[in-house]
């Protein structure tokens, strides 16, 4: 992540120094693809996914959960590619620090690749310990189940949408995908800078998969005790059902892939803390009633942890897939109701939900 990023408060924790400016994009104090490739970014983005997902999650003027705090914990190299020992080791790490510091947190991973049961079961044994998480459907038109993680049914995996209310043409579908949110030429930050109007525009399941974590972190926030099962009940029973058309949709899966687009609950009485108010939007929760429609889209430890991921794994599978960079020219602004969809006839006006995901931390195993 671009620590430095005013999406993240404009400051981070930088690991070479002893202080703290503003920020809520922070280094949690190992870099597992440092440790792997003998590298020393500790938890910077030389790649450009990782600051993007984790704005759309948690970011200033991108995000969803606007006061959560984010760890940057590096598990893809400059290319966006890495081993999944690495990415073990990662999530290992991730998990330790949750149950050390016992906050409510969510791990996202918008990353993916061959089907790796050695993965999914460290996935298995995350979930297990009670921390949820998400991640991407993947991009390459087929069975979301033959890849991993997206294959652990303990995984919140999210398929993307496109504007217009369409599943995107690109996503992964089938039994393994959870839910959907937009990911079609999306707006978020950039790394290459640091000010609020350094943005790119990315599309695919990563970004899909970011704007769920953001979610979960809301209902974190509202109950820190949630289950990942009950955040994935929550999140299916609040979705709206059968919003999206399939027609894009591969015949094999259109029966099977859930038609439930993230959503929301927005309450007319919410008392929301002035302090959590949410940085360049209007201030109308007392004004507003109905729903705050999600829609979005886009894809790509310690050495204490590195022998539990050589005993894991039998041979080093990469990472396929994480989004590219599309440099389309495209006018979006996020939290005006479905963020890629501003004219969309389910609804047209802004909300902002009442919980922010004060309180609630965000681990971005990415680039």
């Amino acid at each position: 992540i671009r620590y430095d990023h005013c999406e993240f408060g404009g400051g981070a924790k930088y690991p070479d120094y002893n202080y703290v400016f503003g920020g809520r994009a922070k280094y949690p104090g190992y870099d597992p693809i440092d440790n792997y490739n003998d590298t020393n970014l500790e938890g910077r983005d030389c790649h450009g996914h990782g600051t993007h997902i984790a704005s759309l999650a948690v970011g200033n003027v991108s995000g969803l959960a606007r006061c959560a705090t984010v760890y940057s914990v590096r598990v893809l190299d400059c290319n966006g590619r890495g081993p999944y020992s690495v990415v073990i080791d990662g999530l290992n790490y991730a998990a330790s620090k949750v149950r050390m510091t016992r906050r409510p947190s969510v791990i996202l991973m918008s990353l993916g690749g061959s089907f790796s049961s050695s993965l999914n079961q460290v996935v298995t044994n995350v979930v297990n310990q009670g921390i949820p998480v998400v991640t991407s459907a993947g991009n390459g038109r087929g069975n979301a189940c033959t890849k991993s993680p997206a294959s652990n049914p303990g995984a919140i995996t999210v398929g993307s949408t496109l504007i217009g209310d369409y599943i995107n043409f690109n996503t992964n579908a089938g039994p393994c995908v959870d839910i959907l949110a937009p990911g079609a030429f999306v707006t978020a930050a950039s790394h290459t800078c640091s000010t609020c109007s350094c943005t790119k525009v990315v599309s695919g399941t990563s970004v899909a998969a970011a704007l769920v974590s953001g979610a979960v972190a809301l209902l974190l926030e509202k109950d820190p005790l949630l289950s990942p099962a009950n955040i994935s009940d929550e999140l299916k029973e609040n979705c709206l059902k059968n919003a999206i058309n399939y027609i894009l949709l591969d015949s094999h899966y259109k029966s099977n892939t859930n038609n439930c687009l993230l959503n929301i609950k927005h309450f007319v009485h919410c008392d929301v803390d002035s302090s959590h108010q949410v940085p360049f939007l209007p201030d109308e929760e007392e004004e507003t009633t109905g729903n705050y429609i999600i829609g979005l889209n886009v894809e790509t430890s310690h050495s204490t942890f590195e022998h539990i991921a050589n005993e894991l794994m039998q041979h080093e599978d990469n990472i396929e897939f994480i989004e590219k960079e599309n440099y389309a020219s495209i006018d979006m602004s996020w939290a005006v109701d479905r963020i890629d969809q501003v004219s969309s006839v389910l609804d047209n006006r802004p909300y902002t939900p009442c919980e922010c995901g004060n309180g609630v931390d965000v681990y971005v195993l990415d680039t």
